[in-house]
């Protein structure tokens, strides 16, 4: 199995707070994405983007 679809599965497989703690983990602290208009948190984020 290669480890990206390894990464993807231990994202989506477990419970919610697994998932979270296993993405964190494999996200760079500066990774950025673009969360669309319209959406809670729209707009460009950089880094992890934690939330309560």
């Amino acid at each position: 199995m290669s480890a990206n679809l390894e990464i993807i599965r231990a994202t989506y497989e477990g419970s919610s707070e697994d998932n979270g703690r296993n993405l964190l983990a494999a996200m760079a602290p500066d990774a950025t994405w673009t969360e669309a208009e319209g959406f809670p948190y729209a707009g460009t984020v950089v880094g992890h983007l934690l939330r309560s």
